[in-house]
């Protein structure tokens, strides 16, 4: 699978062709979508691999050592939660009609 933009994680020549392909599975295939992944659902990342959490964390640290500092920082700052679509913040309740 051609990377969209950002860094091909085959190019790195950090994970084995079985983790690759495990990872094109789930359509990571930049290093930031994997640095964002790991950093957001580790436990559940580490669960598809077959991999220890520690061997994620680090595979994630590897990976960002190979991205300009402040994109690495930037994927792995957590965003406020967010409601799109026409969503209704849960925790306000329906309006009365």
């Amino acid at each position: 699978m051609k990377a969209k933009h950002g860094t091909e994680l085959s190019k790195l020549g950090i994970f084995t062709d079985t983790q690759l392909d495990k990872l094109f599975e789930l359509s990571i295939v930049t290093a930031e979508e994997f640095v964002a992944t790991a950093f957001s659902e580790q436990e559940a990342l580490a669960k598809y691999l077959g991999l220890p959490e520690e061997e994620v964390a680090h595979l994630r640290k590897r990976v960002t050592a190979c991205l300009p500092p402040e994109i690495a920082k930037e994927i792995q700052t957590p965003v406020k939660e967010q409601y799109s679509l026409g969503a209704l913040d849960p925790r306000r309740g329906r309006k009365k009609q």
